[in-house]
């Protein structure tokens, strides 16, 4: 363990103080030691779904000012192989990610490109701001599927990912969303993200037209 002291943003950057720091299974892999050395790293500050507030702006930047409150894109992408040609950052051939290959966000401060930084509604806590990473991923694996109303979706477990799973699904209107997970404590969250069957253990056996395994 060492200490950290954030340097001053190059041009075009944004140093931003990050405020709430999600910790999730891929952060226990990487303490562990225990995922793929071709995704990680070390040393490493952790930390890849987080909300902050601009601290300070570098040389050029526009649109972004001190206190700003935003959530920022973790992966820093080449944007010059294919994919990310056309359009397609997420596939990069040679990116890096915060928390994985560069420091992330549970320090004291981070650099990051402008272009990557993005400002939070006025409505929007910070504290939930730390979710739009996970969401972003949920809401991008949604987006590949032929949704359309009526839907009778099954979410297989109970933790963040399918949880925002349960919320996000409700804006293509399904007939019923059902979850299997593993603690009967996650019920009472899981009716507030739209489930309306919640199960522990296997789900009910019927069919249905989309499963989501977030397990």
């Amino acid at each position: 363990v060492e200490k950290r002291t954030p340097g001053e943003p190059g041009p075009g950057e944004v140093l931003v103080r990050p405020h709430y720091v999600g910790v999730c299974g891929t952060d226990l892999d990487i303490i562990r030691g225990e995922l793929d050395p071709a995704y990680v790293r070390y040393p490493l500050v952790l930390g890849h779904e987080w909300s902050g507030r601009v601290l300070v702006t570098g040389n050029g930047v526009e649109g972004l000012n001190a206190g700003d409150p935003v959530v920022v894109e973790g992966v820093l992408a080449c944007g010059k192989c294919p994919a990310c040609r056309a359009g397609r950052t997420n596939l990069c051939d040679n990116y890096d990610e915060l928390g994985f290959t560069v420091d992330g966000a549970a320090g004291p401060a981070v650099s990051v490109p402008a272009h990557l930084v993005h400002r939070l509604a006025p409505e929007v806590p910070l504290e939930a701001g730390a979710l739009v990473e996970p969401g972003a991923v949920v809401l991008r694996g949604l987006l590949e599927m032929a949704m359309v109303p009526g839907l009778r979706v099954l979410i297989i477990g109970d933790g963040t990912v399918a949880l925002l799973a349960a919320l996000l699904v409700r804006m293509w209107s399904p007939a019923v969303v059902v979850m299997a997970g593993r603690r009967p404590e996650q019920e009472a969250l899981a009716s507030q993200a739209g489930v309306q069957e919640f199960t522990v253990g296997s789900p009910p056996e019927r069919a249905y037209d989309l499963v989501v395994e977030a397990a």
